[in-house]
């Protein structure tokens, strides 16, 4: 491991460890919970054997040990007694026998539909009552009366009306007539008023005969209403009720419609079900208890004795009675065949009823019970002993025996031997196991970077990039497994959100395609560590190659945009053929298991590649890597340092676009990375803006200043613009990269302008060719390459084509001649260019300058035009020192 000597090498072995720290220290949370979940009568996931050169397993068995203890404790004799508390659960059973039956009669509280009235107008003035006490009988039409304060209005009438039980067939077909001889009951006391339409309160009472009757009603509307307390619990309409307003005319007596209660009984097959549900008699007991019940609501508002009353105080007589000798088992039996042969005797109505007597016995029956007692405290103390007397069971596993095999059930005793042995403990030897893979992964990802990509790994900073987007694919890895505690709809599916997509989009976008295909083989290994799933480290792997497709030829936000969309998309579609095959057989719903993973891939992918595009702001400044998003930044001609170039040095910005347009040309003839010439083009001569009338370009109207300047002075002046280009660079936050080509656009060749005017004037031994050379270096790449000879074709062709026509073979000649003083001069010697692309380069600067320097047409009285004929391609403006 060559690559890892050295200074440089040791920075990237150190980068290493703390990128396989880091990336272990996320997986290994919650390593600790990995522990098999072993559970008594499970089946054992696999053979737990003691260890052959340990000691002896002594465990106790709690199964033997507490079955033995339980049979001590059965043979301990019991200290009986007679319990009183018995007695009263007894008791306390048949009479909630006789409660349900009561409240089964009556439809539930959500169920009824009581009597309701109607709202009527805010009583505005002092009331008047029309009275009659409900105890006086008062003929059908007569009223007593008394008046308050307020006097009756001049015309009046009368209202009267009729409030009763409608008893036919209990309710069940009530007629809403008023027929005292079909078992009907006047409702007398009900409080009943009339609200005229003044708001007036006029008040009476119903007599014992149910009327009611208000004279010195105001004729017009009226609304009359009754008082609802005054109503039966569980009675309800029999009737149409009153109507909410109705009009009273003069001369014209008021008679509202009777208005008929009738009880909201439940059906006898809804009763007969309460009944046996809430207690376990015989289906003729229940029927017999529900037709009595029945029977006792109108009897009841006759105010006549319940029958059910009358049942319930014999039952429970008999219950005393048998109870109150005390029984025991035996006896309970021979008491209960006494109560079927003999029952308790119930009469009603006066008459021995025999089917009311035989419910009242089997009541008894069903709930008569021992009421034998015995001394608990005394007999538990006896249990006790007895059950602490009988020594543990122990179970003795010698050295290298089988525990339990796999795939058998588990005993309490394999438990606690397995516990005792140590053998489900998390240890120590799974932790270096983890480490060990995860060292590995990193360690052969390193290998392969220093041997097939010796530039990138060259690059400290490019190489700590790649450990942190290792370590965020481990955290992501985790990450998503943890989530799956929180969301529910991850359960079974959490590795579907693990964000693999957004890490090969990150460094497909940051690095190139292979690296992004070498980052999302190493998501799949994390993953697997992760989570123990294969098939989620095969989603992992699809999912993190799916953006490479779609980013590697990304040119505009709008491209970038859709990568993130197809990318989604393809994540999903991944999702839903990996969850098909590894999770969905064997389930209830496969589909529903696609559609989850599906979805959650698609969401996943599309938050974490937003997140990862805010991201990538971040990582391209601070680790200063050039990417394709932040070149499309950089050549936004309203970018800061463009502004400043194009506002302080008018000349050279223009000079800086026509040799954008040659290097973006020719950089795509071969295949170079066409944008990065492109904006080191645009930002080769922006140190041109602290001294710009120094250089040609600039000079508008103006002489040379370097007429008057000795030539040492003038070198130096060129020379600067390197350097502060350099500083205005870093200032302006422009990419290394592309900063590369302000020092590499002259190379380090000598101003060969200054340097012959220094050797006229001072003399050949006087001058040092080191003051006349440019601060800068050779070319390194082909990008650099391209600029440095489109930077010096574009003065060239400036100066020569001011006096000269611009035909296709005059500007090759000048690119021929260009290009080859570079050659000549050694200074694309540094750079990976060929000869063949050379050719190709020189073509596309051809091809680009016959574009620029198109023919006109020549137009009339414009000056120079009447005499020259139309011409070739014209001129180009340039740079030149």
């Amino acid at each position: 491991m060559s690559f890892l000597t050295g200074r440089v090498g040791l920075v990237r072995a150190g980068l290493l460890v703390l990128t396989i720290a880091a990336a272990f220290g996320l997986l290994a949370i919650g390593q600790e919970t990995r522990e098999i979940d072993l559970i008594v009568n499970g089946v054992s996931p696999k053979t737990f054997q003691v260890d052959p050169a340990g000691e002896p397993i002594e465990v106790e068995d709690p199964v033997l040990t507490a079955s033995e203890r339980a049979a001590a404790r059965a043979a301990v004799d019991l200290v009986t007694s007679v319990n009183p508390e018995t007695n009263q659960l007894v008791l306390a059973d048949i009479q909630e026998v006789f409660d349900t039956v009561r409240d089964g009669v009556f439809l539930p509280p959500d169920q009824l539909n009581p009597p309701t009235t109607v709202p009527v107008p805010d009583i505005t003035t002092t009331t008047t009552s029309t009275t009659q006490p409900p105890d006086t009988t008062v003929g059908t039409g007569e009223t007593t009366t008394t008046t308050s304060t307020v006097p009756p209005e001049p015309v009046t009438t009368t209202v009267s009306g009729l409030l009763f039980i409608d008893a036919d067939d209990i309710g069940v077909d009530a007629n809403g007539v008023f027929d005292p001889e079909e078992g009907d009951l006047p409702l007398s006391g009900v409080d009943v008023s009339i609200t005229d339409f003044e708001g007036v309160l006029h008040e009476t009472v119903t007599d014992s005969l149910g009327n009611f009757s208000l004279v010195g009603i105001p004729v017009g509307t009226i609304y009359p209403r009754f008082d609802l307390s005054d109503i039966p619990d569980h009675f309800g309409f029999s009737t149409e009720p009153w109507p909410s307003e109705l009009t009273a005319s003069e001369g014209v007596v008021v008679e509202l419609d009777p208005i008929g209660f009738s009880p909201e009984l439940t059906s006898l097959d809804t009763q007969r079900a309460i009944a046996g549900e809430s207690t376990l008699l015989d289906a003729e007991t229940i029927e017999a208890l529900i037709r009595l019940a029945t029977d006792d609501v109108m009897r009841i508002q006759d105010d006549r004795s319940a029958y059910l009353d009358a049942v319930e105080a014999a039952a429970v007589d008999r219950a005393n009675e048998l109870l109150s000798s005390g029984l025991d088992a035996e006896q309970v039996t021979t008491a209960k065949r006494q109560l079927r042969d003999a029952p308790p005797l119930v009469r009603l109505d006066g008459e021995i009823n025999d089917a009311a007597g035989a419910a009242a016995g089997a009541v008894v029956s069903e709930y008569l019970t021992a009421n034998v007692q015995f001394d608990e405290t005394a007999t538990e103390e006896a249990r006790t002993a007895a059950s602490d007397a009988v020594e543990p069971v122990i179970v003795t596993y010698i050295p290298g025996e089988v525990i339990v095999e796999s795939g058998e059930i588990l005993s309490a005793a394999d438990l606690n031997a397995i516990e005792e042995a140590g053998l489900n403990d998390p240890t120590t030897f799974e932790y270096y196991q983890l480490a060990a893979v995860v060292a590995l992964t990193v360690i052969v990802v390193s290998t392969y970077l220093a041997r097939f990509r010796p530039v990138f790994w060259g690059a400290g900073r490019r190489v700590a990039l790649f450990g942190i987007l290792i370590v965020l694919a481990a955290a992501g890895a985790r990450g998503a497994i943890a989530l799956e505690s929180v969301l529910s709809v991850l359960e079974g599916l959490a590795g579907y959100a693990i964000p693999a997509a957004a890490l090969g989009f990150m460094a497909a976008i940051l690095f190139d395609p292979r690296i992004g295909v070498l980052m999302a083989l190493v998501t799949s290994v994390l993953t697997a560590l992760a989570t123990g799933d294969s098939g989620f480290a095969v989603f992992a792997l699809i999912s993190a190659m799916a953006p490479i497709l779609f980013v590697s030829a990304i040119s505009t936000r709008g491209d970038l945009r859709r990568a993130i969309l197809y990318s989604s998309v393809a994540v999903a579609i991944a999702a839903g053929v990996v969850s098909w095959f590894f999770q969905s057989p064997g389930t209830d719903n496969p589909a529903e298991i696609v559609a989850r993973a599906t979805s959650i891939g698609f969401l996943a992918t599309i938050g974490t590649s937003l997140l990862a595009l805010a991201a990538l702001s971040f990582f391209e400044v601070m680790f200063d890597i050039t990417t394709t998003l932040r070149l499309l930044d950089v050549i936004d001609r309203n970018h800061p340092a463009l502004r400043l170039l194009q506002e302080e040095a008018w000349g050279s910005f223009n000079h800086s676009l026509m040799v954008g347009t040659l290097v973006d040309k020719a950089a795509g003839s071969i295949g170079a990375n066409n944008l990065l010439a492109l904006a080191a083009a645009y930002y080769h001569d922006i140190g041109k803006t602290e001294d710009p009338t120094y250089f040609i370009e600039n000079q508008f109207g103006i002489s040379n200043p370097h007429d008057e300047l000795p030539p040492e002075e003038s070198a130096e002046i060129i020379r600067n613009h390197v350097l502060e280009g350099v500083k205005l660079a870093k200032r302006y936050r422009i990419p290394s990269e592309v900063a590369e080509g302000i020092v590499s656009h002259h190379g380090d060749g000598i101003m060969q302008f200054f340097y012959q005017r220094a050797l006229e004037q001072y003399g050949k031994g006087n001058v040092d060719v080191e003051t006349y050379r440019h601060a800068g270096h050779k070319p390194r790449s082909k990008e650099m390459a391209i600029l440095m000879m489109a930077d010096a074709l574009e003065g060239a062709c400036r100066a020569v084509f001011q006096d000269n026509d611009p035909t296709p073979d005059s500007i090759r000649e000048v690119c021929e001649r260009v290009v080859g003083e570079k050659v000549a001069d050694g200074q694309l010697s540094d750079c990976d260019l060929t000869l063949g692309e050379l050719t190709t380069v020189k073509d596309a600067f051809v091809d680009a300058l016959i574009g620029h320097y198109h023919q006109r047409i020549p137009y009339p009285n414009f000056p120079g035009t009447a005499a020259e004929p139309p011409q070739e391609p014209t001129a180009v403006r340039g740079d030149a020192e």
